[in-house]
């Protein structure tokens, strides 16, 4: 019993992520969730290494929402887990997970 315990422990590992985007695009939130510049995410797209909900993305563009997973391959995955409201300088901030 207690592996089956310890696995749950480590599936359940992650690191949270508050931070601010200008938009809900694939490539701004991979980001942000990755600490990658938004060129270094957009490359992992165009090389299709970057999934949305178990589904290859090759779009920079593509709108991801709540809930939405996120997979960069040999990066890991993030969770959008919530989006905020709009800042004064008009970006929306948003709070991942990012799973170790």
């Amino acid at each position: 019993m207690k592996e089956s315990n310890e696995m749950e422990k480590i599936d359940q590992k992650f690191k949270e992520i508050k931070g601010t985007v200008a938009s809900l695009r694939l490539d701004s939130v991979a980001s942000l969730g990755f600490g990658i510049s938004r060129n270094k995410a957009a490359d992992f797209i165009k090389a299709g290494r970057v999934s949305v909900n178990h589904e290859v993305t090759l779009s920079l563009t593509k709108k991801v929402n709540e809930g939405d997973t996120i997979l960069i391959v040999g990066k890991g995955r993030v969770v959008l887990e919530k989006v905020g409201g709009t800042t004064k300088k008009g970006r929306t901030s948003l709070e991942l997970k990012k799973y170790i």
